[in-house]
């Protein structure tokens, strides 16, 4: 029973796969029918009518060359030599990368003579727009007539076109797939501005609208020039000044006696949210004159306004600045009191201490300060022995004048403070073997950073065995 029943399963399946093959050729066989049966319907109709169908891009007979996304018209003229008693249907057309739209819903109607017979002209046009560079075929478009019989009686029928061939390309080397232009024979831009108040406070509105009109183009390959602004149609974006709403689009297609306009209109409103200048961008974008043949460009204007802050809107727009200072000066009253701390326990810097005796004319204890310096750092008691440069020419005269009694005591003016600054960068200096440093000599404002530290370093107490320690180390 076991073997039976397999047995019977496989020849059920076989069965079922045969069923459904023949079901499949049926089929077929009938779709072929049906499309053989449909031609010779639509010829003898043809035959009968007469009717007679072409079709071309451009202007008829020349070469079929365009740029991209330049509007094409492709032509498709239907004759016959009776009349039409029904309307005419024209197929989609369907091409890849080409944006197709029958713009003109009627036909241009007309009558020619051929060999003394009048024939009836139905001229109907559909824009093409290629997306990119390349050759494009135009399938067979079918077209549905009515016309007039022999017998006077409504004959209807589908007649198709031939295949149509055109190219495109782009027209400058400065464009690209990616650049913001489209093509048209011409082109306009307008701007308008709206704000809610006279004068603008944080939280009023401005409207910005700009509208873009193109003769033989299409509304919807104009460019988006606010979508960088809102990030793309109906968005909100936010900035630090503003933050912007996109209005809905306009678009408009409009066929008027064979010329096409389109225009396309962009609003976006921007409530503001900081005060001060707010400036708002340029656009720039390009397009194909396929009049003239030029690459065309326009620039819309930004515009700048002034905002009035509130007191909340002036704190969010400062405050950068206000945090900064305050961390600038609660920085310096540490350092200032830290020092104030550091100098109730150390003694002063002696350059300090110098200058300010000599801002109240303490000469005699900024002369000991002086004749202290000297010692500690050359070992010398006597000023005018001390070892200088040939270049500083004038440390014998300061010097002199710096060791008369009545100079110092009395003459209190800019000059003596100036000598007791320049004989204390020179006796600063001093090295431990008694001469002075050249390159400080030479400016005493450009001191080096070890002769600065050293100033801060404890002094020797007895620097004559230094001196004499190095003597004794020469002569043997």
């Amino acid at each position: 029973m076991t073997r039976y029943g397999e047995v019977l399963d496989r020849k059920m399946r076989m069965t079922g796969v045969l069923a459904r093959s023949l079901m499949i050729r049926v089929f077929t066989v009938l779709v072929l029918f049906t499309l053989v049966l449909m031609s010779v319907c639509v010829h003898a109709a043809a035959d009968k009518t007469g009717v007679r169908v072409k079709a071309w891009v451009g202007d008829e007979g020349e070469k079929a060359a365009f740029s991209v996304n330049e509007q094409v018209i492709l032509s498709i003229d239907v004759s016959t030599p009776r009349w039409f008693t029904g309307g005419t249907r024209i197929g989609r057309v369907d091409i890849p990368n080409v944006i197709a739209k029958q713009r003109n819903q009627l036909a241009t109607n007309y009558t020619t003579r051929e060999q003394g017979q009048t024939w009836s002209h139905q001229r109907w046009e559909i824009t093409l727009y290629p997306q990119q560079s390349g050759q494009f075929t135009i399938p067979p478009i079918a077209v549905s007539v009515q016309v007039s019989g022999e017998d006077g009686k409504p004959v209807r029928g589908t007649v198709q076109t031939a295949p149509v061939t055109f190219d495109a390309r782009l027209p400058s080397g400065l464009l690209t797939q990616e650049s913001i232009w489209f093509t048209a024979s011409e082109a306009n831009v307008s701007q308008t501005w709206q704000s809610s108040t006279e004068t603008l406070h944080v939280g009023d509105a401005v409207t910005r609208t700009i509208t873009i009109t193109a003769k033989d183009s299409l509304s919807v390959l104009l460019p988006d020039l606010m979508a960088a602004d809102t990030g793309g149609d109906h968005v909100a974006a936010s900035s630090r000044n503003y933050q912007a709403y996109a209005q809905p689009h306009q678009l408009s297609d409009t066929q008027t006696r064979g010329d096409y306009q389109s225009s396309r209109t962009e609003q976006t409103v921007y409530i503001l949210q900081m005060g001060g200048e707010i400036q708002f961008p340029d656009y720039t974008f390009y397009w194909w004159d396929t009049q003239h043949q030029t690459l065309r460009t326009e620039t819309v204007a930004g515009k700048s306004f002034h905002i009035a802050h509130t007191w909340r809107s002036w704190l969010a727009y400062y405050w950068p600045i206000l945090a900064s200072v305050i961390i600038a000066l609660l920085v310096l009253v540490v350092i200032l009191w830290a020092l104030r701390r550091y100098f109730q326990t150390h003694p002063k810097p002696e350059r300090w201490q110098l200058w300010q005796l000599l801002r109240k004319g303490q000469w005699a204890p900024a002369r000991t300060l002086i004749y202290r310096r000297l010692r500690l750092n050359a070992g010398e008691v006597e000023i005018t022995k001390a070892k200088v440069g040939e270049e500083l020419q004038a440390w014998q005269q300061d010097s002199e004048a710096f060791q008369q009694d009545g100079v110092a005591e009395h003459q209190k003016n800019r000059d003596n403070a100036a000598r007791f600054q320049r004989l204390w960068r020179h006796v600063s200096a001093k090295s431990k073997t008694g001469s002075i440093t050249k390159g400080t000599a030479e400016s005493g404002e450009n001191e080096t950073i070890i002769t600065r530290i050293r100033q801060w370093r404890l002094p020797k107490a007895l620097p004559e065995l230094e001196n004499k320690r190095e003597v004794s180390v020469k002569e043997k």
